[in-house]
């Protein structure tokens, strides 16, 4: 769990429940010496996922002064995380389906949800990443579905995927390069019914609602309508970041009942865009970027995104206090999205940033590729501190890339390295070796009498790759 921006992964059946933490909290769970406005958990995960989803569904309170086992001497504890917020929202929605079998009322895991996320309590002082629609209200939700449970909807699921680097994805996400051009995605929204193969097929012929289409912001074009029916449905958006401001925007596409716009949406369509910070192209520059006099309260979290250098290896952060008698706990997360490399693009880091000693990172770095660097001061630090940070890159990449690989029968191999980024000193050395052996299966021949024994014509498969694995498959006789 981070305060990194997209690193949240949750499958899109499921809903995402960040932990929260009120006033009351704070005073009576923790003892602080202040009350704070009501915030979400620096450590809470924000979305939205990689494939574009929203992630976050909504909060719920994320501790509890709670029951612990015998074995531990203890009546209770005092436990926090989204292991407790998680189980206070299935408390929530086990309240709302009792209330609502004690009344005979029909719904649906779809409907569930739904009622959570129209009626939950937006939080001003959270960012959007952190809160998802809000605060989890079990009320509103109840009273919803008492009210619409017999819409056309209330049990079916709508399904979204959006064309691009992935059919899958599930909103629209642009994070890679310069962010300068407008981009065209087509959406796909098809209806999925619970319980599908033993619905009534009258329902399904029967099915067909007329949406009404919004969205929160400017940059995004879309449809003002759509008519969807039993089959999978696409409209087109354009999305145009051409005149954002380098960081991490957001917008939603809102789906309403042409006839009923009142009851809220009947889907969204996620919209997130990176515009990184691109660094000068002027060689005689140093490859850095500086954020001075920075205030920072508790639970403050900054987000900013850099296009790495496209020969760039290395990249140094560096944080220092500009408050001679005030320090802070900070928590340090930076992250590129790499297929299949996430653990080695991550560092993360907690320290203190006090006016006598600056904290330097180092950490490695993929060129041309955005850098999210997440500097947030912990929720529970209290009093106010101002910061200056800096983030330089430097380094040199092998023409060979990140992997060189030797074999024996090649004898002496070239490497050249590629500079561009500034005048660097190099020392060589081998981060780690993965060495090829080849295995080589005995023959056995039974030590017996064998003329009674009729041998198998077959023989056992042996193959061998290259990174030293291997593959045993026995005669199927």
């Amino acid at each position: 769990m981070e305060p990194e921006a997209k690193v949240l992964g949750v499958h899109f059946l499921y809903a995402g429940i960040g932990a929260y933490v009120s006033p009351e909290m704070m005073e009576a769970e923790y003892a602080l010496r202040e009350r704070m406005p009501s915030t979400v958990y620096t450590w809470s995960s924000r979305g939205p996922t990689r494939d574009g989803a929203k992630g976050v569904c909504v909060v719920a309170p994320g501790a509890a002064i709670t029951s612990v086992p015998v074995f531990t001497q203890r009546k209770t504890q005092h436990m926090n995380g989204t292991s407790m917020s998680a189980p206070h929202a299935t408390g929530c929605v086990a309240l709302i389906i009792s209330a609502l079998q004690q009344q005979g009322l029909s719904y649906s895991p779809y409907s569930i949800r739904r009622a959570l996320e129209i009626t939950a309590q937006y939080i001003p002082s959270v960012e959007p990443y952190a809160q998802g629609f809000g605060l989890l209200q079990v009320e509103k939700a109840l009273e919803w579905l008492e009210k619409y449970h017999a819409e056309l909807e209330s049990k079916v699921r709508f399904h979204v995927t959006c064309a691009g680097s992935s059919s899958k994805n599930k909103g629209i996400h642009l994070r890679v390069g310069d962010q300068q051009v407008p981009k065209e995605v087509n959406v796909s929204v098809e209806p999925v019914f619970a319980d599908s193969d033993n619905i009534d097929p009258e329902i399904k012929y029967n099915f067909q609602m007329s949406l009404s289409l919004t969205c929160s912001v400017p940059w995004v074009q879309f449809p003002n309508h759509l008519e969807l029916m039993n089959i999978s449905r696409q409209f087109n958006v354009k999305v145009d970041p051409s005149s954002l401001t380098p960081g991490v925007h957001n917008g939603t596409i809102f789906a309403f009942d042409s006839n009923k716009p009142e009851k809220g949406h009947v889907f969204s369509v996620e919209v997130t865009v990176v515009k990184p910070i691109v660094l000068g192209s002027n060689p005689s520059s140093k490859p850095a970027v500086s954020w001075d006099q920075v205030d920072f309260k508790a639970n403050t979290t900054k987000h900013h995104f850099v296009l790495v250098p496209k020969e760039a290896t290395i990249a140094v952060l560096k944080i220092r206090s500009n408050s001679l008698e005030a320090q802070g706990k900070f928590i340090l997360h930076c992250t590129q999205h790499k297929p299949k490399l996430y653990m080695a693009v991550e560092v993360h880091k907690v320290c203190t940033v006090n006016a006598q000693s600056e904290v330097v990172v180092p950490f490695h770095v993929y060129g041309d590729s955005i850098l999210e660097i997440t500097i947030a001061k912990f929720w529970t630090n209290l009093g106010d501190i101002n910061i200056s940070y800096d983030v330089s890159f430097r380094g040199c990449r092998p023409d060979t890339g990140d992997i060189l690989s030797l074999y024996q029968h090649e004898g002496v191999h070239r490497l050249e390295l590629n500079g561009g980024v500034q005048i660097e000193e190099i020392s060589l050395f081998f981060g780690s070796v993965l060495g090829v052996h080849r295995l080589r299966v005995p023959k056995f021949e039974p030590d017996i009498d064998t003329s009674n024994i009729l041998a198998s014509p077959e023989e056992d498969s042996f193959q061998e790759f290259s990174n030293g694995e291997h593959l045993d498959s026995a005669p199927s006789g």
